[in-house]
């Protein structure tokens, strides 16, 4: 369960994501841990991955990852 502080950051950012226009493929990954990787740098591996594989275009799409085990969130978006 995200706190209320994390809920409303989560929400934030997937605001602003669709209020730029940057509606393309979003993802949401539930895993046990990211380790030994942090929760920031296992999104963006999983956007990057995911992205050559199905030929998305990554700038405009984004993947929450949620880790169970670390009780933690991370939404990363596309890079410009």
């Amino acid at each position: 369960t995200l706190a209320d502080e994390q809920a409303s950051a989560v929400a934030s950012e997937l605001d602003d994501f669709y209020q730029n226009g940057r509606t393309k493929p979003a993802f949401i990954v539930i895993v046990a841990d990211t380790r030994p990787e942090g929760i920031e740098q296992y999104a963006a591996r999983v956007l990057k991955t995911w992205g050559e594989y199905d030929n998305l275009d990554v700038v405009r799409s984004l993947v929450l990852v949620i880790s169970t085990a670390e009780a933690r969130a991370h939404l990363e978006t596309g890079a410009e």
